[in-house]
């Protein structure tokens, strides 16, 4: 897997190219950035920091984001089927129409953001804390959120939880 640093990165999005699949961006910092549409299949972004970034679009599918933080991330329309967040933190995003399917999400958070319209088909979502989230129009089925923590939560039938473990 080659790695590439965060100018690099940047200055070749800029120039015009698009996939950045298999690639090496552990501990990646990366701030007010738009790369919409960026392909970055199966690359390592394990630990990275994302804030303010334009994701829309973007295939994340099978990218290892274990512990990354994404904060204020837009990741409408990304396709993350198969990726691994585990561990990963999620504020303030906006995921609408995104595609977790058979994604890993275990032990992550996301907190104060959009999952309208988000595919979670067959995605392991054990021991998730969703805070503030509507699932309005989202596909999963509520037994795969057995075990998540739900606080404000607007679930896909429309019921309404407050403070919980879905049981």
């Amino acid at each position: 897997m080659a790695e590439i640093t965060r100018e690099e990165l940047l200055a070749r999005y800029g120039a015009g190219e698009r996939d950045f699949s298999k690639l090496d961006l552990r501990w990646v910092e990366l701030q007010y950035a738009s790369l919409r549409g960026i392909i970055l299949s199966g690359a390592n972004l394990s630990d990275a920091r994302l804030f303010r970034v334009d994701l829309r679009e973007a295939n994340l599918t099978s990218a290892c984001m274990t512990d990354t933080i994404l904060e204020d991330v837009d990741l409408s329309g990304g396709n993350l089927s198969e990726a691994v967040l585990q561990g990963a933190t999620v504020r303030r995003s906006c995921l609408t129409g995104s595609n977790f399917e058979n994604a890993i999400l275990a032990e992550s958070g996301m907190d104060d953001s959009c999952l309208n319209s988000v595919n979670f088909s067959g995605a392991e979502l054990c021991e998730v804390s969703f805070t503030r989230c509507n699932f309005r129009d989202a596909t999963v089925n509520i037994n795969e959120l057995l075990g998540c923590y739900l606080t404000e939560v607007c679930l896909p039938n429309g019921e309404i939880v407050t403070n919980g473990i879905q049981d």
